[in-house]
Parts: structure tokens; C-alpha cells; sequence
């Protein structure tokens, strides 16, 4: 494992730019620019044209959840890996989503179980039915990778664990998954 503390300041300041553009564009429900912050792997699950219309539809539908809050922290020092530039980034996110059936207990229920899972164990799900309003808090990781001076792009490391562990591709460089999968 070739992994070593990179001490460029300026790289801390991209990375600040970077992720600064990112969380703006998650509040604003901003789909194309968080697509074009995402590492690239992950469009091995599917295209990002795919994603992009998919989730665009969500948000058409008024299905998609409402952003309240989000905090995001960087672990400093970045560090040197054999492609690039990583580290990880600590983040809170707290968000609302309406049920599309309020009426339906069991419905909701399923729905609740679902969020719960896809989440992780870190975070809270709750459901409001007197209004119909599911509460999603969740805290994890995000790890940022800058290959070869491409600019940051951002990775759930919750998302890229699951996949994995479901038998899907490593969304990650070797060097990395190595020091962060451990």
C-alpha cells in the first residue's frame, strides 16, 4: 500500500472550493451539478445519463426528499495515494421526505423499513403519521478522491461498503478501499 500525507495546502483549498459547490448543489436539489461531483465509478451501477433522468423524475414527482440541514468536514491531512489525492469527509445530513400514502399504516411501514436499511446504522429514520413526514438523519462518511489532479469527486463510503458487500464493483481505487474497508 503506497498511501502518504500530502502537505499542499492547495489542495485543501480545492478541496474546500469543491465541496463547498457540492453540499450548494445538495440543498438546491441541484441533480446535474452533484452528478458531476460524484466519482466516476459509481456510474458503473448505472449511467450517469440514467441517474440523471431517474432521479430528475423523482424530483418531478415531488417524491424526493427536502435537504433541512447539511454539515460536512474534512479529515485533514489529505493524503497521497498511488493515483491521486484522498480523504475522508465526515457528514451530517438531516432531511424530510412526504409519505405517498399517508392513510396506508402498512405502506408507510414497508417504506420506514426500507429507509432504515438504505441508511445505515448510524442513522435515524422516523415517521410522522399525524403528518405524514418521514425525518431521515443520517451521519457517515464521505471519502473524496482527486486522480491525477482531475478535481475532488465525492463518494458515500455507507454506499460504496453496501455494493460491495452485495457483490458489486469496487467503487474505489485498491489503495484506498485498503486503508478506509480495513
Amino acid at each position: 500500500m503506497n498511501i502518504q500525507v500530502s502537505h499542499a495546502g492547495e489542495q485543501e483549498d480545492s478541496l474546500n472550493a469543491a465541496l463547498t459547490d457540492y453540499n450548494t448543489a445538495v440543498k438546491a436539489n441541484d441533480i446535474s451539478t452533484v452528478l458531476d461531483h460524484t466519482y466516476p465509478s459509481v456510474f458503473l451501477l448505472a449511467s450517469k445519463e440514467e441517474m440523471l433522468a431517474s432521479l430528475e423524475q423523482v424530483t418531478k414527482s415531488g417524491a424526493a426528499p427536502e435537504i433541512t440541514f447539511l454539515e460536512t468536514k474534512a479529515d485533514f491531512p489529505i493524503k497521497d495515494f498511488s493515483e491521486g489525492s484522498y480523504t475522508t469527509i465526515d457528514a451530517e445530513t438531516r432531511m424530510t421526505m412526504n409519505s405517498p400514502s399517508p392513510e396506508d399504516a402498512q405502506i408507510n411501514e414497508v417504506i420506514l423499513s426500507t429507509l432504515r436499511a438504505q441508511m445505515g446504522e448510524q442513522s435515524e429514520v422516523s415517521y410522522d403519521a399525524e403528518n405524514g413526514v418521514y425525518t431521515i438523519n443520517k451521519i457517515g462518511q464521505i471519502v473524496a478522491i482527486n486522480e491525477g489532479d482531475s478535481g475532488w469527486k465525492f463518494l458515500d463510503l455507507d454506499h460504496a461498503k453496501t455494493t460491495l458487500a452485495q457483490g458489486g464493483p469496487q467503487l474505489m481505487p485498491e489503495d484506498i478501499a485498503a486503508a478506509l474497508l480495513q
